[in-house]
């Protein structure tokens, strides 16, 4: 049974092998192969090359040891930015992305919650739909640098 905590710095390479497996599901389909290659070898640079510019938190979600799920949120004001929830996929469907919401959720207290998806995604869309996000708008946004693409705006809260 997972637990879901705080993500500690010794977290820094379970976050980096979550995200090494769950990016090519995620963004293949709509990215494709050339842009999937070039974010995973962004990882290379490590965890803090990819969390969000200025002050960002998270939490995992850790089975014996492991890290078997993520989620990055800004811990600013008005609005929580939240990066994204990554679940391995052989633990996909186990409530582990609800519950790190559930804990991005809490640490925003009243604020609102926002999030860029891939338009394409159909998946990510329909993810977070279920947990109560709604569309608010449309932008082209970069996912990684050189690799941009139209994106949805997704909140929650007010």
């Amino acid at each position: 049974m997972a637990t879901i905590r705080p993500i500690r710095p010794s977290d820094a390479e379970g976050l980096l092998a979550v995200w090494r497996e769950t990016w090519p599901a995620t963004y293949g389909p709509t990215l494709g192969a050339a842009a999937v290659a070039a974010m995973l070898h962004s990882l290379d640079e490590g965890v803090a090359a990819m969390l969000p510019p200025g002050t960002s938190d998270g939490f995992c979600a850790v089975d014996s040891g492991v890290v078997v799920a993520t989620a990055i949120h800004s811990v600013g004001r008005p609005v929580v930015h939240l990066w994204g929830v990554y679940v391995r996929p052989d633990r996909q469907g186990q409530g582990l992305g609800k519950g790190l919401m559930d804990a991005v959720r809490r640490a925003a207290g009243t604020a609102p919650i926002e999030c860029r998806v891939v338009e394409r995604s159909e998946g990510v869309v329909k993810f977070y739909r279920a947990l109560g996000f709604r569309i608010v708008g449309e932008e082209a946004t970069t996912i990684l640098r050189g690799v941009a693409e139209p994106c949805l705006v997704m909140r929650l809260g007010a």
